[in-house]
């Protein structure tokens, strides 16, 4: 099944590529566009904590001699090591250069950080129009926020999904519209919560059916026979970057031990993994789940959504109804479990 979460680049430019020769591709295609920020956003990602300091130094300093450059104050600001100088320097960008689609795109996720729904998604509807590289990604965060803020977000996410291969899979999965027969049917079935269904459909195919098992078992109804289940499936099988939240859910709530289902890749932010196992810690014990919530601050949309999803697993019926809401709305129905 193909990966469920926005990656941060397509293509070859991708920090997380496996070519051997990328360094030497970087290089090359550096000297012939040395402006071209999809490949300086590639150099900085694809750094070594060590060589991260010298690419940003000569990023900061092609961006002085050129202090009019949008581009290139851009590149130059994601060098920035405080998260909220960071956001801070993003939203002033976005207001010198309203034009530049890099600047809103950067302000999009700033102003959504901050609760700033409104701001997030005018900044990040310029984004996706002007900035084609990342136009996919953009896409899905997009069809998330109008998720959460409108009503009946139907007709905005069909527009939306007409410009993304990834939102068109997303939401035939949650729907069942244009799915053959078959284990991805199961999904359209968990949305429904029809959990037994579910897991019968995925059974003919067991990476499938591991996946399913997982959110079926931390779902609104599930049995305690589906969440030993599911927690016998030990740290491996149908375990990826969704699977892993309500499982980590699941064995809070159970006052199981989540270590094992918390170990990411080294790609991952280790900071994300702190703030997560902090919330989850708070909402466990006797912290107040709004002072708990404070850690989420700063994640990105997706993982907020799987964050507030783990709220839900956790505390059930004593969940905020807005942590409710904000898992159903900001995640797809392969993403999370059931809630009602």
């Amino acid at each position: 099944m193909p990966r469920i979460r926005p990656s941060s680049l397509s293509g070859w430019a991708s920090p997380h590529n496996r070519w051997r020769s990328y360094r030497q591709i970087l290089t090359t295609r550096l000297t012939a566009t040395p402006n071209d920020v999809v490949l300086l956003r590639s150099e900085q990602d694809g750094a070594s904590n060590g060589d991260k300091a010298t690419v940003c130094a000569r990023h900061r300093a092609r961006s002085e001699a050129a202090p009019d450059d949008a581009d290139l104050s851009y590149v130059a600001t994601r060098c920035l090591t405080d998260p909220g100088a960071r956001s801070q320097a993003f939203l002033d960008g976005h207001r010198r250069w309203p034009q530049s689609g890099w600047f809103a795109y950067a302000a999009g996720y700033a102003y959504a950080e901050a609760d700033q729904w409104g701001q997030a998604l005018g900044a990040l509807e310029q984004a996706h129009r002007t900035v084609r590289p990342l136009a996919e990604d953009v896409a899905v965060d997009l069809a998330r926020v109008h998720r959460l803020l409108e009503d009946d977000p139907r007709a905005a996410v069909a527009l939306l999904a007409k410009t993304s291969d990834r939102l068109r899979y997303l939401v035939a999965l949650e729907s069942g519209a244009g799915l053959d027969s078959g284990p991805l049917l199961a999904y359209p079935e968990l949305a429904r919560g029809h959990l037994e269904r579910a897991l019968e459909l995925a059974r003919s195919d067991s990476s499938v059916e591991a996946r399913v098992l997982r959110l079926a078992a931390a779902s609104d109804g599930a049995s305690p026979d589906l969440a030993a289940r599911a927690l016998a499936l030990g740290s491996e099988a149908g375990l990826d970057e969704a699977t892993r939240w309500a499982s980590i859910g699941l064995a809070a709530r159970l006052g199981r031990d989540v270590m094992p289902f918390s170990h990411v890749s080294d790609a991952w932010p280790q900071d994300y993994t702190g703030r997560i196992l902090t919330f989850v810690d708070g909402t466990r014990g006797s912290v107040n789940p709004l002072v708990a919530e404070q850690a989420l601050r700063g994640l990105p949309l997706w993982l907020r959504g799987e964050a507030y999803s783990m709220g839900v697993i956790i505390l059930g019926s004593r969940a905020p109804l807005a942590w409710r809401r904000a898992a159903k709305r900001l995640l797809f129905a392969p993403e999370r479990p059931y809630f009602n």
